[in-house]
């Protein structure tokens, strides 16, 4: 195949002191969950504190792990990771806390290199793209909509199951670029390696496909490039089919809804998302459902079609842009298994950590917009920034205090749900 240069030779590199600066931001952040307890009436009871982690590296300990699933759970990677935590510091929930903060900080500084080589190959001065990059990792590292999967020990998962997917994207970017087959077995053991630890694999090979059209130029009518995709095919459909087995038995909570009103979900949650990654408040573990199975469809639900169709529209007069084209259709991809088009066994509409991976091209196109800003007017552009990047730290840091243990949360969700109940009799009225 022929080989494709991802940057232009010369110029300037990653920075060292960008990365010390990730990691203390992503430290500053979050170093205090380290005295957090694990929510036992949160999913952690079972998913961390249970037999297969305390059960260690023995031959009936894996076969269990490979071999089954619970509630609805098949995680075996993630497993894996909770009992080499285990066999370090035992059930000592700091030391789960810090695996998820060291996690988070790999992810935030792969989210830099990759928006770096991304922005480059889009014909970027490199350092223009350095420093957008920094900027949309600098957001990644101290967004509040990726709280939960920090700070929750049993959302590890997401953690875990992005850093391969990165990693299975980078492989296949360097076969790409250099032909060797290597990084192309390379990225093909990550991809099975991230569906052994969250099932959002899945998206993987229309992802590559995205990657070839819009940051390659390569061309899409050549069967050869479907061709490559079949092998990254394989861990999404093992995984599709060992989790619809895993939920055999497990009630699917939006039967009962037609099609046209999980189609109404989806808009409203994907725009629920964009305003999360954009401008979030009042962000919370539990999403509540706008209606129950049998009500009638409230009336304000049918603005999100209107408004998403108008986004639709925005981008596309824009389509000639490969990085927004890029970004819009990634972010999509991303949410799409999870917009309860497709029935879910879940007790809520939308979850932050599900954002934990879309997020990363929203802070991208929001690193390049700050630097445009810059170039025409420096001083806003640092006011604009230390203004957005001061509230979301400060988010972060208060509601990560809500996750300190399962008694706070519980509460929080609990006020939360009340002020939704007076809203939703306001709307109503």
């Amino acid at each position: 195949m022929e080989n494709i240069p991802m940057v232009p030779r010369g110029g300037q590199r990653i920075h060292f002191w960008h990365i010390v600066i990730l990691v203390t931001v992503v430290v500053l952040g979050y170093g205090h969950i380290g005295s957090f307890d694990f929510l036992y009436f949160w999913d952690d009871q079972w998913q961390v504190i249970n037999d297969r982690t305390s059960g260690g590296i023995t031959g009936s300990n894996l076969k269990t792990i490979f071999a089954t699933s619970e509630y609805g759970q098949y995680s075996p990677i993630n497993q894996l990771y909770y009992i080499a935590i285990y066999l370090f510091g035992g059930y000592n929930p700091r030391w789960f806390h810090w695996g998820s903060v060291l996690l988070h900080i790999l992810n935030t500084v792969l989210v830099y290199y990759m928006g770096y080589r991304l922005l480059c190959s889009l014909v970027y001065s490199r350092k223009v793209s350095l420093y957008c990059a920094l900027i949309a990792s600098l957001l990644v590292a101290i967004h509040p909509v990726n709280v939960e999967a920090v700070c929750w020990v049993s959302a590890s998962k997401v953690l875990l199951g992005c850093f391969f997917y990165y990693l299975s994207i980078l492989a296949y970017c360097r076969y790409v670029c250099t032909g060797r087959k290597s990084f192309f077995v390379i990225g093909i053991a990550f991809a099975f390696l991230s569906a052994g630890s969250k099932e959002q694999v899945v998206t993987l090979a229309v992802c590559l496909l995205l990657i070839d059209r819009y940051v390659f130029g390569r061309s899409l009518s050549s069967w050869s490039i479907y061709a490559e995709k079949l092998y990254y095919v394989l861990p999404a459909v093992c995984i599709f089919v060992v989790t619809m087995w895993a939920n055999r038995h497990v009630p699917e909570t939006t039967v009962g809804y037609n099609l046209p009103e999980r189609l109404l979900f989806g808009f409203y949650s994907l725009f629920g998302y964009m305003q999360s990654s954009l401008f979030p408040f009042r962000l919370s573990y539990l999403y509540p459902f706008p209606y129950t199975v049998g009500e009638a469809v409230p009336l304000w639900l049918w603005v999100y079609p209107g408004v998403i169709c108008f986004v639709g529209y925005l981008l596309y007069q824009n389509r000639n842009s490969r990085l927004l084209c890029f970004c819009s259709l990634y972010f999509v991809l991303q949410l799409l298994p999870v917009l309860h088009i497709v029935p879910l066994p879940r007790y809520f509409i939308m979850a932050d950590r599900y954002l934990y991976m879309p997020y990363a091209v929203v802070a991208l196109l929001v690193g390049v917009g700050i630097y445009k800003v810059y170039e025409s007017c420096r001083r806003w552009a640092w006011v604009l920034f230390v203004f957005y990047f001061g509230y979301l730290a400060c988010y972060t840091r208060s509601y990560s205090l809500n996750w300190r243990n399962s008694t706070v949360l519980k509460q929080d969700v609990s006020d939360i749900l009340k002020q939704r109940e007076k809203q939703q009799l306001r709307l109503e009225n």
